[in-house]
């Protein structure tokens, strides 16, 4: 059968999902014909994150590449042109997958399909179904939904679909019928090694495009492991530990094999030049996987690659093995600088101190370290934010980055929010990178942008200029004179 996959992108170009990579390989396996709706590639969803860490210093201005696929954006309705689409295609399933940021602009597409197309079934996937399933269901245009991982269940349901046999006790899936809803069972967990090599086709290929310590490169979000073993307030992967207890380990790798097999295959037909690895924790895994795996890589992918670790399982004996075999980059959470909002709030527990001695472990060894941290939480003052300021300090990471903490429905930290009065319930966030999410309590949104706007500054520059970069956190002709400036002067490190 025809399946058409919605991604509802509202953060631009430069992402290709890696769900999609898998859902649509699996189902082309089974001889299902797919194809792509990415909003990425219209006007309208075209403000690409990056961009903005540009303009604030986070990351250097890039240098522009002469053989680039150049991006035409599309100055359509995205709303109008997926009607096209579907006339053109005539697909039997709609498979929309999102995170909860996106989740509204996808179901207002699906709002508009439903007007013309009713008889088209519709399915929703991805990390806000799974997090919200009763609000997702409950929608009209939604006829069914999945609820964890993805790739069995929809092949079992383009199968059932095609052959027209009973799809209603499919485990995973929820479905109207009658005016029921049918709550199936979970399955148990996937094992990775079962699924098939990463397909990318149909994306534009602009979108393997992203900018790294000032150039372009062309890159491919992969992964060798799913799930996380720690308990962050702020992360959905907490909530999916007890979701998807009892059906089998949630961190788990693929073989060795199965890993370098499928990388082997990605650098080949897609010519990339930069393997992003997009593991929860790249470094979770044991000295030996990690060993056995960098041998393999460096024999027989021989690209240079980045990763996303935790300051808590990154060792020395890991950073020399993962060096040798080619990483450049590797990003790590500070997220808060004050130990005991990381502590009670994010529910981190690791030391300013030792944080401080991975990043400068990390340095030694000649990597790029790139440092993530949040503002805009609960209980959070000035003064703890310029705490998380003076630990970036003192980390020295290449970069530092920046955003507003988004608050997932069903997540601890939402909880916490909510019971505090810095959201209402139900509140939904989308993403904006200059709007915070909290109300404001012990801070005002004025004083946050302007923070989010000089973050970075105050990590670089001398604690003398910290009164002019004060100046820069108001939005006025001579505030914004003074910042490019010191952007210029100190920003993109």
């Amino acid at each position: 059968m025809k399946v058409l996959f919605l991604y509802p992108n509202t953060s631009g170009s430069g992402e290709i999902p890696i769900s999609i990579s898998y859902l649509q390989s699996i189902l082309k396996r089974e001889g299902h014909e797919i194809e792509i709706f990415d909003t990425s590639d219209y006007k309208s969803c075209s403000s690409r994150p990056d961009e903005y860490q540009i303009h604030v210093g986070q990351f250097k201005t890039v240098e522009k590449r002469s053989d680039m696929p150049q991006l035409s954006l599309k100055d359509l309705d995205p709303k109008e042109d997926i009607i096209r689409v579907i006339k053109s295609f005539n697909p039997g399933l709609i498979a929309v997958t999102s995170f909860t940021t996106n989740y509204k602009f996808g179901v207002s597409l699906l709002r508009e399909i439903k007007t013309h197309y009713k008889d088209i079934y519709t399915i929703f996937g991805g990390i806000h179904a799974t997090l919200m399933p009763e609000e997702v269901i409950s929608e009209p245009a939604v006829d069914m939904i999945c609820v964890g991982e993805g790739e069995e269940p929809l092949v079992e349901l383009c199968n059932k679909l095609s052959s027209g046999t009973d799809i209603t006790s499919i485990r995973n899936l929820w479905f109207k019928t009658n005016g029921k809803i049918i709550r199936n069972e979970m399955r148990p967990l996937i094992n990775l090694d079962d699924l098939p090599y990463q397909d990318f086709d149909g994306f534009n290929e602009y979108n393997f495009f992203r900018p790294l310590a000032g150039k372009i490169y062309k890159m491919a979000n992969v992964d060798i492991s799913r799930g996380c073993i720690f308990k962050c307030s702020y992360c959905i992967n907490h909530t999916f530990q007890k979701k998807f207890k009892g059906l089998g380990s949630y961190h788990r790798e693929k073989s060795v094999r199965k890993a370098i097999d499928n990388l082997v295959h990605i650098k080949n037909k897609y010519g990339v030049e930069i393997v992003r690895f997009w593991d929860e924790d790249f470094t979770v895994s044991s000295f030996k996987y990690l060993e056995e795996f960098c041998e393999e890589y460096r024999d027989k992918v021989k690209l240079p690659f980045l990763i996303y670790a935790s300051a808590s399982t990154m060792t020395e004996d890991k950073i020399r093995i993962l060096k040798k075999a080619g990483c450049v980059t590797v990003a790590m959470g500070i997220e808060s600088g004050n130990e005991i909002i990381r502590r009670n709030v994010l529910n981190r527990r690791i030391t300013n101190e030792n944080i401080t001695k991975v990043f400068h472990l990390i340095k030694s060894y000649g990597v790029r370290i790139s440092a993530y941290n949040m503002i805009g939480l609960p209980h959070e003052t000035r003064k703890h934010i310029f705490d998380t300021i003076e630990l970036n300090r003192v980390c020295r990471p290449d970069t530092s980055s920046v955003a507003f903490m988004e608050p997932y429905p069903n997540t601890e930290i939402y909880e916490d929010c909510v019971k505090n009065g810095y959201i209402e319930p139900g509140y939904t966030p989308t993403y904006d990178f200059f709007t915070p999410h909290i109300k404001e309590l012990l801070i005002s949104h004025k004083e946050l942008r302007g923070l989010i706007k000089t973050f970075t500054l105050y990590t670089k520059v001398p604690w003398l200029f910290y009164p002019l970069v004060k100046i820069c956190e108001m939005d006025n002709l001579i505030s914004n004179i003074i910042f490019k400036y010191l952007v210029k002067l100190y920003g993109g490190q």
